[in-house]
């Protein structure tokens, strides 16, 4: 059924382009055309008259020279001094640890903690020596190997 309606329709397209004829259905003022080519010229010329500077600074080209030196200027900028701040931070908590802690450490406490480990050496070693002792291991073999 659609097919039919589709087909009818076709058929009867051609005859309404046939009855439109050759003439113009639409109303134009007369020598409208003989004028229109000067007004367009005139519009476009008018169009045309822009600043030089606009059309130098819309190239591609310059664009992307613009921006990149930009971006090179910022980081030659703001970069040392980001830099710089975070030497002088990073010296400034090795002067207060220097300052601060070791200030703090008393001559006793150094002595207390170095004889501290020497006493833990001296004890394991002789806990080594009483376990190859109950053994039955060479006193000699042990001396030696402690040299």
């Amino acid at each position: 059924m659609k097919k039919t309606n589709t087909t009818e329709n076709i058929d009867s397209l051609p005859q309404t382009l046939h009855s439109i004829g050759n003439e113009n259905p639409f109303r134009v003022p007369e020598n409208y055309f003989d004028t229109l080519r000067i007004s367009i010229a005139d519009k476009i010329s008018e169009k045309r008259e822009t600043s030089p500077w606009i059309h130098f600074i819309l190239k591609k080209e310059i664009f992307y020279t613009v921006s990149l030196c930009c971006v090179i200027a910022f980081f030659v900028i703001f970069f040392p001094i980001i830099s710089t701040h975070y030497n002088d931070s990073k010296l400034s908590v090795s002067d207060y640890v220097i300052e601060e802690k070791y200030s703090s450490f008393d001559e006793d406490m150094l002595v207390a903690f170095l004889t501290e480990n020497e006493e833990d050496k001296t004890s394991d070693n002789d806990y080594l020596m009483d376990y190859l002792l109950h053994n039955d291991t060479d006193i000699n073999l042990i001396m030696e190997e402690l040299k």
